[in-house]
């Protein structure tokens, strides 16, 4: 499979998307873990300085947090 520009969202599309999945999330958060390293998310550079998410990469993200969250 082949991946597209479609398959990118910028931090903004990101932070809403797994605001959508786990009820929190901000650009701001994505931002700081970034800068920080202190996450699982990949964040990815394209074109020098724009910073982009995969939605797969966002995906495996919310399905380990939830599991986390709901481990016994």
């Amino acid at each position: 499979m082949q991946t597209t520009i479609n398959d990118y969202f910028t931090r903004k599309e990101a932070a809403q998307y797994i605001k959508e999945h786990l009820g929190y999330g901000t650009p701001k958060t994505l931002a700081f873990w970034a800068c920080k390293k202190k996450d699982k998310l990949k964040v990815r550079k394209l074109g020098g300085h724009k910073v982009r998410y995969r939605k797969s990469d966002l995906d495996k993200f919310i399905e380990e947090t939830l599991e986390e969250l709901f481990a016994p």
